[in-house]
């Protein structure tokens, strides 16, 4: 699953046939999707368990056979409590459905021009959008002969559905505003991505965003849930993680790699986050290999 707190610039799919499936099912750290955003739109099915995620304008409490669509540049990302959660999702190029010019395609510039914003959860028991969404799934996954045209004509018909059912928003001032704050925080993002092994003040992060500290404080807030403490600890914890399963490195190194000069409060923040202590939580990676 994607795992970048920074925009990404992936190939999804082909160049042409720019699609490309993800499944989540791991045990965390893995797949505990952090803050990111692509330019691709997304659509995620919860297949089991519930977790909080966000969306790109809100957090929403997720749980069995939700669907949701992630427009173009939204943050997106799940917070620990979907480490239970087990999901899949499409992350697609729109445009290669505007290569035809034989279908009338107001209604997707619109999406794509950003005048009408897709909900965020479009089927919480939509029998229409799962009918279509849960086959569109299949179909990307199986790869049989001729799926490219049928995952096409999916998707088709799930715009068509979400016109229909109108699962969409005009495009607000307020949601504009959500917007530019949130361009403001992605620098942040990925600057904690490239630099999370150092030591990082608040005002920093405040300088990345543009922003004065106390105004960055209350958006960061805003857009996460969480102060930027609590983000980049939870950020270098998870990072920890995947060293402590993907290394035999001494704890006291890996600490050090994931920013944390003092290595009690290292353990100390581990078990907050994870619930136990670091090396308990190496000695059940060790002998349950599979959770790796």
């Amino acid at each position: 699953m994607i795992n970048s707190k920074r925009q990404e610039f992936l190939q999804r799919g082909t160049p042409f046939f720019p699609i490309q499936y993800y499944f989540c099912g791991m045990s965390e750290p893995v797949h505990v999707l952090p803050m990111h955003w692509h330019m691709e739109y997304e659509i995620i099915h919860i297949l089991k368990g519930a977790g909080n995620f966000y969306l790109g304008r809100g957090n929403e409490d997720l749980k069995e056979g939700n669907i949701c669509f992630i427009m173009s540049g939204n943050l997106h990302g799940s917070g620990d409590s979907a480490a239970n959660c087990i999901y899949e999702s499409v992350v697609f190029d729109i445009n290669m459905l505007r290569a035809h010019n034989y279908i009338p395609d107001v209604f997707i510039s619109d999406i794509i021009n950003e005048n009408i914003c897709v909900n965020d959860v479009i089927s919480s028991g939509n029998d229409e959008i799962s009918d279509i969404v849960i086959p569109f799934f299949e179909m990307i996954k199986a790869k049989s002969d001729g799926y490219e045209l049928s995952v096409c004509g999916y998707l088709m018909q799930l715009f068509g559905a979400i016109k229909r059912n109108k699962l969409y928003s005009k495009t607000f001032s307020l949601e504009q505003e959500h917007n530019i704050r949130s361009s403001h925080i992605k620098n942040v993002f990925k600057f904690i991505e490239e630099n999370y092994d150092h030591q990082i003040m608040l005002e920093q992060l405040a300088g990345t965003a543009g922003l004065s500290p106390k105004y960055f404080c209350r958006v960061f807030h805003d857009l996460t849930h969480k102060t930027p403490v609590e983000y980049l600890n939870r950020f270098r914890i998870n990072r920890a993680c995947i060293k402590i399963m993907e290394t035999n490195a001494p704890l006291s190194e890996i600490a050090a790699s994931c920013g944390f000069n003092d290595f009690s409060y290292f353990i100390k923040t581990f078990k907050r986050y994870k619930g136990t202590t670091p090396y308990k939580y190496r000695r059940f990676i060790s002998i349950n290999p599979e959770k790796n």
